[in-house]
């Protein structure tokens, strides 16, 4: 059984750490305010009431604390009692200080890896996140189970550490960036409760029977004629659809004039898991006589374009990831830029 440290248990670290648990993993937990880590007590963690004792011990720990300083705090507490194997995850979104926070753990002779995500705590408590990873090859190959026990995406960056944070910019752990949030001078900051994923999905048609034939054709679409939308007349406006492999519902709305609108628009990528997965996809297409683009080379993987009888652009994109390299993605392509 793999023994994980969690230092750190905020809202992104805790939805970690009760993730780690589920799949069997040994928890070690610690947070500097100690009550946000004790309800992990009773869902089979251990919390400790020092970084220094939760990562003792410790086969990968991972740092997902508030900002750099806090980062190079704990860094230097827990690396003299760190294993001779252990391997560090800097999962905290430092930016362009981890070349710091790098320097600090070469000094102190820490095994790290440079490892930020993207997500927040409902991905991570579904093992859905996208981890970026920089550091050595040996020490990713130690660290894998555990990133594969939280990502359905991890993009190796480079194989020294401190790649990876440049791609995302710098904001508290588990946060959007900085950049992304409202001003509180201009509206008050309410902290959400209650979200539990997406009700449903709803795209404007130009023809409600043959956009619901494109669908059940290329995705396996199912119409449920029970939550048929009709107009006061009878007459029916839009369809529901379940689509395998997708929790929310989708809504085909008639909606001639807005569906115009939207032509050519992505609303929605669908993810599949492979780039073989995609080149049959573009098989199946092609057997149906159905618009698509080729296969693409994204940012982080593979993704073809379809288009809906609607004019809709339907994306899929690849869980599979390539190397990293911006230059190489297909970003000229028409079928992304139009």
């Amino acid at each position: 059984m793999t023994t994980v440290a969690v230092l750190g248990t905020g809202d992104a670290g805790s939805a970690m750490a009760r993730r780690l648990l589920e799949l069997g993993f040994a928890v070690h937990a610690w947070n500097r305010t100690e009550s946000r880590a004790r309800p992990l007590e009773s869902e089979g963690a251990l919390v400790f009431s020092t970084a220094v004792e939760a990562a003792r011990a410790a086969e990968v720990v991972i740092i997902t604390v508030f900002d750099t300083p806090a980062v190079l705090d704990v860094l230097a507490q827990v690396a003299p009692a760190l294993e001779a194997n252990a391997v560090v995850l800097q999962s905290a979104t430092v930016g362009a200080a981890v070349t710091e926070v790098v320097a600090a753990g070469t000094r102190l002779g820490v095994a790290i890896i440079d490892a930020p995500f993207l997500g927040n705590p409902g991905p991570a408590r579904r093992g859905e996140l996208t981890f970026m990873v920089a550091g050595a090859r040996e020490h990713k190959r130690a660290a894998a189970p555990v990133l594969e026990a939280l990502a359905s995406n991890v993009v190796d960056v480079a194989d020294r550490p401190g790649g990876a944070s440049l791609r995302i910019p710098a904001s508290p752990t588990g946060t959007w960036p900085r950049s992304a949030r409202y001003s509180p001078h201009r509206t008050p900051m309410i902290t959400p409760t209650g979200f539990d994923g997406i009700h449903h999905l709803k795209i404007f048609v130009t023809d409600l029977s043959a956009e619901l034939a494109w669908w059940e054709a290329v995705v396996g679409a199912r119409r449920d004629p029970q939550l048929d939308h009709h107009t006061p007349d009878g007459g029916v406006f839009a369809h529901i659809v379940h689509i395998p492999g997708v929790e929310a519902p989708m809504e085909l709305r008639l909606n001639p004039d807005a569906a115009e609108r939207t032509a050519a628009l992505d609303p929605v990528t669908f993810a599949v898991g492979t780039r073989d997965d995609l080149d049959s996809l573009a098989d199946r297409l092609d057997s149906l006589d159905i618009e698509h683009s080729p296969v693409l080379r994204g940012l982080l993987g593979w993704l073809l374009v379809a288009r809906s009888p609607s004019g809709l652009s339907v994306r899929f994109y690849t869980r599979q990831s390539h190397d990293w390299d911006p230059t190489a993605a297909d970003s000229a392509s028409p079928w992304l830029t139009t």
